[in-house]
């Protein structure tokens, strides 16, 4: 699976250049530099490449210009070029953890994940307080299958960059399903950076996973509340977990907000449907049932439930009818047959 790399990108400031006129190549060059730079702090990526090129074209050994080239091919996607020039500024200057660091991430993005571990690696090697080059250098290691490693250079993280380094470390937890390393991460990512509603509602999946319900709800009002708009998604989970504690009345209300945000949805009106049968309000759980399958003309269960809600009505041919469309699109198998046996028991009652 191809993975893709965030840039984590410092341009480094100019240094040890003695003073040029402004008509000399050197002068020239820094004119140029200058200019790149106040690009790239404006995220005019291109405009900041062509300064560079121009600034290493008057001087060729400008060391921070073939840096901040290669930041700038980073961030409009040529790779290749990237490679090329961090590579320049490392011949210049071999102890320069950023290039390294950022070369890590153009041979990641160009799929050498081998060399850009070794790139990552010289980085922390030359300074171990680059957080970024740990993370990157942790997603590398994953990519190897280098499980121990990757793991390894997460934890380094953890001490500078703790929000990242907890989430990289819940995201392989969840993988292998190991729900309380996988919770106790997300707990750590969320007192790491309090306005993050994301870690929130992982924690909801999580506890929703395990059974945990009322920690569940606890979560996603949690990532509601620092959610600038909240997620519908999150509010949707949050009704499958109100309507899984019995609560089936905060249910109903939460699934017909998430309704006004997508009506074509089936599953919700069936999941509505549901808590309105089991809030004894059965017309309204007919209706909710009947557009469920008016969208997805093949939903089984929505079939099964609608009869017998008519059942409950006293509606028993409109019930019938709903359980010979069950039988049209329902798979062999045990409730299958209990199902035909329930419809032609109720079709020698209605005489049809």
């Amino acid at each position: 699976m191809k993975r893709h790399f965030t840039p984590a990108i410092c341009l480094l400031f100019l240094s040890c250049v003695t003073a040029p006129t402004p008509s000399s190549d050197r002068g020239q060059a820094i004119a140029h530099y200058d200019k790149a730079v106040g690009f790239y702090a404006q995220e005019q990526y291109q405009d900041a490449v062509e300064e560079y090129q121009l600034a290493v074209q008057d001087w060729p050994n400008y060391t921070e210009a073939h840096f901040g080239l290669g930041a700038s091919f980073i961030k409009t996607g040529f790779y290749r070029g990237a490679v090329i020039a961090l590579r320049r500024a490392i011949d210049l200057k071999p102890e320069c953890p950023e290039a390294y660091a950022n070369l890590g991430l153009a041979e990641a993005a160009v799929g050498r994940p081998a060399d850009a571990a070794a790139s990552l690696r010289q980085a922390v090697d030359q300074d171990p307080d680059l957080w970024s080059a740990w993370i990157s250098l942790g997603r590398v290691y994953c990519t190897l299958g280098q499980i121990e490693d990757s793991l390894d250079a997460y934890r380094e993280a953890v001490t500078g960059m703790p929000y990242h380094a907890h989430i990289a470390l819940a995201s392989h937890y969840k993988s292998t399903g190991d729900l309380e390393r996988l919770i106790s991460h997300l707990r750590a990512a969320a007192a790491a950076d309090s306005t993050r509603p994301e870690p929130w509602s992982d924690l909801g999946n999580a506890y929703q996973s395990r059974g945990d319900f009322l920690d569940s709800r606890e979560a996603y009002l949690i990532a509601i509340d620092r959610s600038v708009g909240a997620s519908p998604q999150v509010v949707r989970k949050l009704a499958d977990v109100y309507a899984a504690s019995g609560e089936f009345s905060e249910a109903a209300r939460l699934y017909g907000e998430v309704l006004a945000e997508a009506p074509d949805d089936a599953a919700l009106h069936y999941n509505l449907a549901v808590a309105y049968d089991s809030l004894g309000r059965h017309d309204e759980a007919i209706a909710s049932y009947r557009r469920a399958i008016e969208l997805d003309v093949g939903f089984v269960d929505g079939y099964l439930y609608l009869a017998t809600a008519l059942i409950g009505n006293r509606r028993l041919s409109e019930a019938l009818d709903a359980y010979d469309a069950y039988l049209l699109c329902a798979e062999e198998g045990d409730r299958r047959y209990q199902v035909e046996v329930l419809a032609q028991k109720l079709r020698a009652a209605l005489g049809r």
